[in-house]
């Protein structure tokens, strides 16, 4: 995943992202990309534009897959003014 754009060498991906069975590996990369944010205790606000840049998807795709990350209970979405901060939702 390298995008010139950024300064993004890799992503890790963890164990319990993996095995979750109802995610496609988009979702699983939009996980693993606010996970990163949260183990570097940075609020997560990236727009559905850079995600979908970064992951080579369209926002709409982006959009929908993040909605179903929340319906589901894998994401918290906290909006605050104009910007959107997600989070993992540790179970």
């Amino acid at each position: 995943m390298r995008n010139d754009k950024t300064n993004c060498k890799g992503l890790w991906i963890e164990q319990f992202i993996r095995e979750l069975e109802d995610c496609n590996p988009t979702a699983m990369m939009i996980l693993a990309i606010i996970r990163n944010f949260q183990k570097n205790s940075i609020k997560c606000f990236i727009s559905d534009a850079y995600l979908a840049n970064v992951l080579h998807v369209s926002k709409a795709t982006v959009s929908r897959i993040i909605k179903k990350l929340n319906e589901a209970g894998y994401i918290k979405i906290e909006k605050v003014g104009r910007k959107r901060y997600l989070y993992i939702i540790d179970n």
